[in-house]
């Protein structure tokens, strides 16, 4: 059944009306209910955002704030180090500008001198040159330094030497070589700042003869110092093979009878110059021996292997050089130079190649 609402008495329709819009009302309230909900949660995230902006504001500011303090730090770090070295070089300029005046007031007898450092000598070496040629059993030594300079000469085999300068400073010296191979000297010049040292190299040619050349003892026994003794010696002994030109001649046979001379006792010299019998034959070496009571030329070829009949037949000493021969003008006065020892003969020649003697089987092992 079904009751229009134009039919109902008006207080009744009231009633139903009313009823109906309360309905309305509480049905439309609950509908809004969750977009209340919905404004509240953006509400929520607004806020969120907010706070984030600000922590971002604050985070910013606090940077600009902490780079704006280090800026100052720097600037006020480097104001100050400018003060500092402003202030320094102040006080620098004032100290120098004192000082100044104090030096142009004061009298010129009251300035102390300043003491000046000595320099390290000059020193100059004329002789002997760098890698120079020794050709005899002396070395000349030149040069120059400044005057007042002391200087010394340094060898291996005779330590240190002074030599003494003359007053413009030269100086020269004749040194005596040593029986052994000379490889440098040296030159010292000393004065207050210190010392100059110049070594100079030597080209020796007695490099080549063997280091105990003299050193060795003696195969043939010892002798005293006399002709009778060089008679005895001379008597027993032989040169060990036969003269051959070139090969073993009158340089090998004088320098090996020097040596064995020289081991033995006696004070021998090898000598060489024009040959005694026979000038136009060339340069001729013999051996001098200089005993105690004699003078004794020795031809040292006349030593060399001999037949048995000649050893038995000769009546006096072999080799020695009497009164009575022809030419023994010429063997005892008649040489240029006398080498006391193979090491001048070796210098003075240049080379070992006339007196090494030892080169053969019969020499040094």
């Amino acid at each position: 059944m079904h009751i229009r609402l134009e039919d109902l008495d008006p207080e009744t329709k009231k009633k139903i009306l009313q009823l109906l819009n309360q309905e309305t009302m509480e049905s439309t309230a609950v509908m809004q209910v969750p977009d209340k909900k919905k404004m509240e949660d953006t509400e929520v995230m607004r806020d969120d955002e907010k706070k984030e902006k600000l922590r971002a504001r604050d985070s910013a500011w606090g940077l600009a704030l902490l780079g704006a303090l280090l800026v100052v730090l720097v600037a006020f770090y480097i104001g100050a180090m400018i003060a500092r070295n402003g202030m320094a070089w102040r006080s620098q300029a004032i100290a120098q500008a004192r000082q100044a005046y104090t030096a142009l007031v004061q009298p010129v007898s009251a300035q102390a001198p300043q003491q000046v450092r000595p320099q390290l000598p000059a020193l100059q070496i004329y002789s002997p040159v760098e890698n120079a040629r020794i050709h005899s059993s002396t070395l000349a030594v030149n040069g120059r330094t400044e005057p007042g300079t002391a200087i010394r000469l340094k060898t291996a085999w005779a330590g240190e030497v002074p030599l003494t300068p003359d007053h413009a400073g030269n100086f020269s010296y004749s040194l005596a070589l040593p029986l052994q191979p000379v490889k440098e000297i040296s030159i010292i010049a000393t004065n207050g700042g210190g010392s100059t040292t110049k070594t100079i190299h030597l080209d020796d040619p007695a490099v080549q003869i063997p280091q105990t050349y003299y050193q060795v003892t003696s195969p043939y026994g010892h002798y005293q110092n006399t002709s009778a003794d060089l008679n005895s010696f001379l008597n027993r002994f032989r040169l060990p093979r036969k003269y051959e030109k070139n090969i073993f001649d009158c340089s090998d046979s004088s320098a090996m009878l020097q040596w064995a001379l020289t081991i033995s006792g006696f004070k021998a010299s090898i000598v060489t110059g024009p040959c005694p019998w026979d000038k136009t034959l060339g340069e001729h070496a013999w051996v001098i021996v200089h005993t105690i009571d004699h003078t004794v030329a020795v031809e040292a070829t006349a030593l060399t292997k001999r037949g048995f009949l000649q050893e038995l037949f000769s009546w006096s000493t072999p080799g020695v050089i009497y009164s009575n021969n022809p030419y023994a003008a010429n063997y005892y006065g008649g040489y240029t130079k006398e080498f006391p020892d193979i090491y001048a003969a070796t210098r003075t020649y240049g080379s070992i190649k006339e007196w090494e003697w030892w080169a053969g089987e019969w020499g040094f092992k």
